[in-house]
């Protein structure tokens, strides 16, 4: 799994010919220079609330147990709505050109599909398919690495974000 700082070098190589990358504070959140204003506008809803963050839980009738409200297609849940964030701020500084969420929806077998949670266009006009996780289940990672076999037009990201030292982790699957 890259760290945050890992991840950028490897797109400062990527990027080495086109010019000026932009700068970030060491947790990668607040972006340092003339992007901030562009930034500090369309993140200021989404940072402002915690509402909507906590995991909704729902009593299984069949065996009266709480479990886990499985995520609705088209609504972003409370990580994802922070990678959106850091998404913007990227797309400000000119490290991704656009980014959709669950744009599209991937077969890898019969009645068995993947929808990452966002496309990013990148720079140099290759996508890339990122998939935000707080927790792996193991069907999750199965699909991943499926898909990236498959899909080679793709690069696929596994996305996740360490509370502790604040900070996105990247998994590339090859």
């Amino acid at each position: 799994m890259q760290t945050l700082e890992q991840y950028r070098a490897e797109q400062k190589e990527r990027f080495a010919g086109i010019g000026r990358l932009p700068r970030l504070d060491p947790e990668g959140f607040q972006v340092l220079g003339a992007a901030q204003n562009v930034v500090a506008e369309r993140t200021a809803n989404r940072n402002g609330s915690s509402e909507g963050l906590e995991p909704e839980t729902a009593t299984d009738r069949s065996t009266g147990q709480q479990t886990r409200i499985r995520h609705a297609a088209g609504q972003m849940n409370g990580m994802e709505k922070r990678y959106a964030v850091y998404l913007d701020i990227q797309k400000a500084c000119g490290e991704v050109l656009r980014w959709r969420f669950e744009p599209l929806k991937l077969k890898l077998a019969p009645a068995t599909f993947w929808t990452p949670d966002f496309e990013l266009v990148m720079p140099d006009g290759k996508i890339e398919l990122h998939e935000t996780k707080g927790h792996w289940e193991d069907d999750a990672r199965v699909k991943i690495k499926i898909a990236a076999q498959m899909f080679l037009e793709f690069r696929i990201v596994a996305v996740t974000h360490d509370r502790r030292s604040k900070t996105w982790n990247f998994e590339v699957f090859a």
